[in-house]
């Protein structure tokens, strides 16, 4: 979750016009996102422990439920 209140425009790039605006990452946003990122891999996290295969398959159901919901995501 973004901690600023900024938003930025996503632009159809076919037409040109604006499909919604989104909360913008502040520098802060973005550090916490690079810290939890190396927290998974310490020594002891749960996603550290986990088999390259099993990983894959957490991250192929995410594309799943990506795809399952893309209308709602596009929002």
């Amino acid at each position: 979750m973004t901690t600023g209140t900024a938003l930025f425009e996503t632009i159809d790039p076919a037409t040109g016009e604006v499909i919604t605006e989104v909360p913008d990452a502040s520098p802060a946003d973005v550090d916490e996102a690079v810290d939890r990122a190396k927290d998974a891999f310490q020594p002891g996290h749960s996603w550290r422990s986990l088999l390259p295969a099993e990983r894959a398959r957490v991250l192929w159901r995410v594309g799943e439920l990506i795809e399952q919901h893309a209308d709602e995501l596009a929002e």
